[in-house]
């Protein structure tokens, strides 16, 4: 918060993998999605440094990496779009989130 207050930090993301993840590592092993099975497997041999301190995991597992991945991928694709539609001219008209694009002055087709 300090660096945000300072002006150092102008859009920081806070990602709490434990929060996101935890409705899914609740269900049964059967049902369990596929990046949230193998939770905290490191993913380095047995002995790799840094694996394991004082009985605890203190790097992000595999799995970890990957979700915090998606989080800020997520991110920065929102920021992609609305920067494209302001490129584009599109964040004057309320109407081009919409599918339908007979409202919208301009039409949007982003990547999919």
């Amino acid at each position: 918060q300090k660096y945000v207050d300072l002006g150092a930090l102008v859009d920081p993301i806070v990602i709490n993998i434990d929060a996101a993840a935890e409705p899914f590592l609740d269900l049964h092993e059967d049902i369990v999605p596929l990046g949230f099975q193998d939770w905290l497997e490191f993913g380095a041999p047995e002995g790799a440094p840094g694996k394991v301190r004082s009985g605890r995991t203190t790097r992000l597992s595999v799995k970890q990496h990957e979700l915090v991945a998606w989080l800020v991928t997520m991110h920065f694709i929102t920021a992609i779009e609305l920067g494209a539609a302001n490129i584009l001219g599109l964040d004057e008209n309320a109407n081009w989130l919409k599918t339908d694009t007979k409202e919208s002055e301009k039409e949007l087709v982003l990547p999919k």
